[in-house]
């Protein structure tokens, strides 16, 4: 399995908007996907982060790659909401990661799904024991690999 260092998050995230044209948003998460989630209740969105970390891992687990960056964000803004009570475009996260090289910008697809499934697991894991912090930062690890997959398609 490859090796992924965090510091390398940022700068993957960087490279998929460079790669696919795209200009990132102000944050990470999209309005409308943040607002949502803060529009429903703290159990709400416990509820529906436990079915959509499933879903993630099926998806990854059928090899169903069409959406995978969606449901991650979803994720990762429900995971924030679990843990500091509000959800927000996460904009922190793009300018807070140190610079380091990249360390999979040269894997194959197969992969970064291998990773990404391996990453997903322990969301599951860690949303099941929790810890909303460490499963918000394995969320975006899950979102970022999910842009690189795509930015390749």
């Amino acid at each position: 399995m490859v090796s992924f260092p965090r510091a390398a998050w940022a700068l993957s995230l960087a490279l998929v908007w460079g790669l696919t044209g795209c200009s990132p948003a102000p944050g990470v998460i999209s309005e409308s996907v943040y607002a949502q989630v803060n529009e429903d209740s703290r159990e709400r969105n416990y509820d529906l982060a436990w079915q959509e970390i499933r879903a993630l891992n099926g998806s990854l687990s059928r090899g169903e790659i069409g959406n995978l960056s969606q449901q991650a964000m979803v994720v990762l803004s429900r995971m924030e909401r679990l843990e500091q009570g509000k959800a927000s475009s996460l904009a922190q996260l793009l300018g807070s990661l140190p610079q380091a090289s990249m360390a999979v910008s040269d894997a194959a697809p197969s992969e970064l799904l291998e990773l990404m499934a391996a990453q997903a697991l322990a969301l599951q894991d860690e949303f099941d024991r929790g810890d909303f912090s460490a499963a918000r930062e394995t969320a975006f690890q899950v979102y970022a690999l999910a842009l690189m997959l795509e930015g390749r398609e």
